[in-house]
């Protein structure tokens, strides 16, 4: 997940500042089940307890619990946030698991909210899953390319929107200019054998 953590951060740098990274707060947690209002506890033998643990806990979602669980954790590195999860019963484990998640970035005197989708769906005996986060900046986009991690590259242009491949293989980000402002809209791709 090194990967995944990175690309939490990468379109963060630079443009709120360092008090970003504030940690999750798990008491807000909104979801199809109820809240999880308990701080980060054991879920199983060496697995750390997560607001996605326990949805996926809750939901009945085992083959794709640690993939949701990973994109959830990237998604929302130095965030408060909820997040609205849905799956299908009554085969949970055999169907995909979605969650809508609204974030808050919070540094001095400013805030910045922002959205992100995670997505899993079982595969054979294995889970790929998929995160898409929207960040609006203040700054052109030519600034935040410039606090793109190292070792990023501009990969094509998709109609006027560039789209780079983030260094240490972080996932991809589109930088869509909208008056003066940037909204980065990182996606990022994991697969395990649960």
């Amino acid at each position: 997940m090194g990967a995944l953590a990175a690309l939490a951060i990468v379109v963060l740098a630079g443009g709120v500042g360092s008090a970003l990274y504030l940690g999750v707060d798990p008491a807000s947690l909104a979801a199809r089940w109820g809240r999880a209002e308990t701080p980060a506890q054991k879920a199983e033998e060496g697995e750390a307890q997560t607001p996605f643990h326990t949805v996926a806990r809750q939901a009945g979602i085992s083959t794709c619990r640690n993939v949701f669980a990973d994109l959830g954790l990237a998604l929302t590195a130095g965030a408060r946030y909820a997040m609205n999860t849905e799956w299908l019963n009554p085969e949970p484990d055999a169907h995909s698991v979605q969650s809508l998640v609204g974030l808050s970035y919070e540094g001095g005197q400013s805030r910045t909210q922002a959205a992100g989708i995670i997505f899993a769906a079982p595969n054979e005996r294995a889970c790929e899953g998929n995160m898409v986060r929207i960040v609006p900046f203040e700054r052109s986009c030519e600034q935040v390319a410039a606090s793109l991690p190292a070792g990023s590259t501009l990969r094509e242009t998709l109609s006027d929107v560039p789209l780079y491949e983030l260094g240490g293989k972080a996932g991809q980000a589109l930088l869509v200019s909208a008056g003066g402002r940037c909204i980065v809209v990182s996606v990022a791709r994991l697969k395990k054998a649960e």
